[in-house]
C-alpha cells in the first residue's frame, strides 16, 4: 500500500531533442501536451486516454473534437478514451484542458500451466513453511463481493454453487461474458471455490476485460473501474490479476476505487515470465498508489524467480504450481503472481465478513501487520522489497 505523493511516470515521447536556452516571450503559448507511449508495453493504435485538468468537461472536449469511440471515466479519473486522427490528437495536444495523453495500450494475464502442486491454502494459514496438510478456517467471507477483473468466470462451473454471476464485460465483447481463456476462473476459484477457494461462501462477481489470448485494452480496465466504483455492493473487495505498462490514468483510476471503499488487490506481475522479475513500480496496476500488489512464492517460502519485486510489492503470497478452476468445468495448475493476489482477496474478504464496514486503508494495514516477517527468501538485494508473506491468521 503506497499513499505517499506523486509518483515520476516514466515516458517515451513521439520525439526526442536537446534542449536549448531560448528567450521566451512572457504571453507565449504553453507547449503541446506530450503523448506519453508505453515504454516496455504494447500500443494501441489510434487509441489514446486523455486526462483532463480539475474542472474541465470531459463532454465538451470529446465533443469539440469530434471524437469517435468515446468513453467517459468519471467518478475514476477526470477523462475519456476514444480513436483519434492525427488532426483530433494534435487539437488535444495544444488545449489548455487538457492534462496528459496516453496512447492506449495492451494489458495481459501472468500465468502459466505446470504440473500439480496444490499447497497454497495450506501455506496461507499458518506461519512456518513446513505444511500441516490442512487449511482451517472459521468464516466463509459470506456477504462479501469480490469482483475480478479479468477474462471472466465460468459462471456454472460447480465449485462456485450459484455464487458467481457476470455483471459487465468491455463494449468489444459484444455482450459475450464466457471465459474463452480460462484465467479468470481459475483466479475465482483461489478466491472463493468450494474446494480450492480461500473464501469459500463468498460472492463471485465477474467484469470481463481481457479476450481469449489473455490480452486486453488498459482503457477497458479503466471503464471496468469506473463501472464498479458506481455499482459494486459493499463489503466488496476487487481483484485484478493482470499487468501493463505504467499507466498514469489506470493508477489513478484504481487509487480512486479504493478510496470509494472496495479494497483493491493486484498481480505485481511476472517479470519475463522465466527467469527475471522486474521493478513492480514500472508497470500498472502494481504500480498505483492504495492498492495491495502481490508477488509470488514457490513452496518453501522462496520467492519465484519471475516475480516482480521492489517497494510496490506488499506481500507475497503462494503463486507457483497453484490447482483451481478452469473454463471446462474442471481443475488446471498455474503459476503466476496472478494465481498469488487472489489469495490475499480472498483473505481480504474474510476480514470484510468480520468487519463489513471497515475501509480500504484498514484492510490494507491488516494485511499488511498481519503478515508473516522475514520469511520470504531469494528478495534480490537493494530492491527495497517488503518481506512480508501473506497470513490468514485465525479468520
Amino acid at each position: 500500500m503506497r499513499v505517499t505523493g506523486p509518483k515520476v511516470l516514466l515516458i517515451t515521447t513521439l520525439a526526442t531533442g536537446v534542449a536549448v536556452a531560448t528567450a521566451v516571450p512572457l504571453l507565449a503559448k504553453p507547449e503541446p501536451v506530450l503523448v506519453q507511449v508505453a515504454a516496455n508495453g504494447t500500443p494501441v493504435p489510434g487509441q489514446y486516454i486523455v486526462t483532463l485538468k480539475p474542472g474541465a468537461s470531459t463532454a465538451a472536449e470529446a465533443g469539440r473534437i469530434r471524437a469517435t469511440g468515446v468513453r467517459r471515466f468519471d467518478g475514476v479519473l477526470n477523462g475519456f478514451s476514444a480513436k483519434l486522427t492525427a488532426e483530433q490528437l494534435d487539437k488535444l495536444r495544444r488545449s489548455d484542458k487538457v492534462a496528459a495523453i496516453e496512447q492506449d495500450q495492451i494489458v495481459r494475464i501472468g500465468a502459466v500451466q505446470r504440473a500439480p502442486l496444490p499447497w497454497g491454502l495450506d501455506r496461507i494459514d499458518q506461519r512456518v513453511p513446513k505444511l500441516s496438510k490442512s487449511y482451517t478456517y472459521k468464516s466463509t467471507g459470506k456477504g462479501v463481493r469480490v469482483y475480478v477483473i479479468d477474462t471472466g468466470i465460468k459462471i456454472k462451473h460447480k465449485q462456485f454453487g450459484k455464487r458467481a454471476r457476470s455483471v459487465w464485460a468491455a463494449p468489444r465483447f459484444k455482450g459475450n461474458h464466457r471465459d474463452q481463456n480460462g484465467h479468470g476462473t481459475h483466479v475465482a476459484g483461489i478466491i472463493g471455490a468450494k474446494h480450492y477457494g480461500v473464501a469459500k461462501g463468498v460472492q463471485l462477481r465477474s467484469l470481463r476485460v481481457l479476450d481469449r489470448y489473455g490480452q486486453g485494452m488498459m482503457s477497458d480496465v479503466i471503464a471496468a473501474v469506473k463501472w464498479l466504483r458506481k455499482n459494486a455492493q459493499k463489503p466488496a473487495v476487487a481483484n485484478l490479476s493482470l499487468v501493463g505498462s505504467r499507466s498514469k490514468a489506470a493508477n489513478d483510476a484504481v487509487a480512486a476505487l479504493a478510496r470509494s471503499g472496495v479494497p483493491v488487490i493486484v498481480a505485481a506481475g511476472n517479470g519475463d515470465g522465466a527467469s527475471r522479475g522486474y521493478d513492480a513500480c514500472r508497470f500498472s496496476p502494481s504500480g498505483a498508489p492504495n492498492v495491495i500488489a502481490v508477488g509470488a512464492i514457490a513452496p518453501g517460502d522462496k520467492r519465484t524467480p519471475w516475480s516482480n519485486f521492489g517497494k510496490c510489492v506488499d506481500l507475497h503470497a503462494p503463486g507457483q504450481g497453484i490447482r483451481s478452476t478452469w473454463r471446462n468445468g474442471s481443475s488446471k495448475v498455474l503459476d503466476g503472481t496472478s494465481m498469488a493476489a487472489p489469495f490475499a482477496a480472498g483473505t481480504a474478504a474474510l476480514y470484510l465478513s468480520r468487519h463489513p464496514r471497515a475501509k480500504s486503508a484498514t484492510v490494507y494495514k491488516w494485511l499488511i501487520n498481519n503478515a508473516s516477517k522475514g520469511r520470504v527468501t531469494g528478495l534480490p538485494a537493494g530492491k527495497g522489497t517488503p518481506n512480508r508473506l501473506l497470513y490468514k491468521g485465525r479468520l
